[in-house]
């Protein structure tokens, strides 16, 4: 597999995200750092609405938005439509 360097690419960014930033980017393939929780509710424990969030249903990473449940005043993981 070839090296892609990016330096040649001239891409013009004029913005370069953080490492924090970096984490928080949703898709891809790959082993991330982003931790899943263990259900719905535990993966938005200390967020707010429409953060995005993952949790592990059946050893399955489901990923979704943090938002306020049907059913529930409390904060779940709602996947995305």
């Amino acid at each position: 597999m070839r090296k892609l360097k990016l330096l040649a690419l001239d891409l013009g960014a004029t913005a370069v995200l953080s490492r924090e930033q970096l984490k928080n980017i949703l898709g891809g393939i790959g082993a991330g750092s982003y931790e899943c929780g263990t259900d719905k509710f535990d993966a938005c424990v200390d967020k707010t609405v429409f953060v995005n969030c993952c949790y592990n249903d059946r050893n399955y990473d489901i990923y979704g938005q943090c938002q306020l449940g049907p059913s529930s005043s409390e904060l779940q993981c709602l996947p995305l439509a």
